[in-house]
């Protein structure tokens, strides 16, 4: 029995690889599938560093959707500096991203999304080149003092199936400051160094020593929301992953109710970065027990008998 829609204002964001065709027909599948696996998986931690959520990916992409402008903003600039800074074997050039961004009342029923804001953003990033983004001017404007982000104005555009031209504006990003990569840094970290880390640069170089000296194993960081509790952990994991540290993150969120969402979140970027031989001998080390697939999937298997 399908249950009845709600209505709510949202930022929707749609976002879709460039080139896809042509990347499968020159490396081959075996090569691409992994690279657009994690590829995927630093987009979708772009989009939950914001508190955003990913509705479903759609092949080449993934539509999701905002509390509120700025957020959106956010996720879009994080989604295009997680495929400028994507590298895979076989794979050498960056991923090219466009993406859309809207802003409006959408209706959910059943996990998904519907309303003019959707089609509005799905157009636009249509209409958006190669590591472009398209917003429209409302965005802009709602989002107001609470982003620094730049634009330039592109014009009135016509979007198929809407019935007025959409004042259009691109947001412009630059790239992940050097030394900070995906591969060093789990993308729901990364996209908060980004910004200026103010305050508390003694603390965090103090919590960085008593780390490297073995004084903790566990930090509590607890705070109002907003206090900029996520940008003093990315900034401290940053420091911890220049030493060559492995770092692995995950979340709870509000208004997400998924059963072991933070070991996922923390475990997929490292289970699909793992070569296929260290996985199985990995999992071979607890025969006794079933061992959890991560990838979002929740798909179980045999670690006695571990699959190709």
């Amino acid at each position: 029995m399908r249950g009845l829609a709600t209505t709510s204002t949202r930022a929707v964001v749609f976002c879709d690889i460039v080139g896809s065709t042509e990347i499968r027909t020159r490396v081959g599948d075996s090569v691409a599938d992994p690279w657009f696996e994690q590829l995927m998986t630093a987009i979708s931690n772009a989009v939950l560093e914001v508190d955003g959520l990913v509705v479903k990916s759609l092949g080449d992409g993934v539509m999701a959707v905002f509390k509120s402008a700025s957020a959106a903003l956010q996720g879009a600039v994080g989604m295009q500096q997680a495929g400028e800074a994507h590298r895979s074997k076989g794979v050498a050039e960056s991923a090219r991203l466009r993406v859309g961004v809207s802003i409006g009342d959408v209706a959910e029923l059943d996990a998904d999304w519907s309303g003019l804001p959707v089609v509005e953003a799905a157009r636009l990033c249509a209409c958006a080149g190669s590591n472009e983004i398209y917003a429209s001017d409302v965005v802009r404007l709602l989002a107001g003092s609470r982003t620094d982000h730049q634009f330039e104005a592109v014009g009135s555009l016509e979007l198929k199936g809407l019935a007025e031209p959409v004042a259009t504006t691109r947001v412009l990003w630059h790239p992940r400051p050097s030394g900070i990569t995906s591969a060093a840094l789990p993308a729901a970290l990364s996209t908060a160094v980004t910004g200026p880390f103010v305050g508390r640069e003694q603390l965090a170089a103090d919590c960085f020593d008593e780390w490297k000296a073995g004084t903790w194993r566990g930090l509590l960081v607890a705070g109002e929301p907003g206090i900029g509790k996520t940008r003093f952990v990315a900034e401290l994991c940053n420091r911890m992953a220049g030493t060559g540290a492995n770092v692995a993150a995950g979340r709870c969120d509000e208004d997400i109710a998924a059963a072991y969402r933070p070991w996922t979140d923390a475990l997929d970027p490292l289970v699909a970065a793992m070569p296929p031989s260290l996985r199985r001998r990995e999992c071979g080390r607890h025969r006794s027990r079933r061992a959890l697939v991560t990838g979002g999937r929740g798909h179980w298997f045999d670690a006695a008998t571990p699959r190709q």
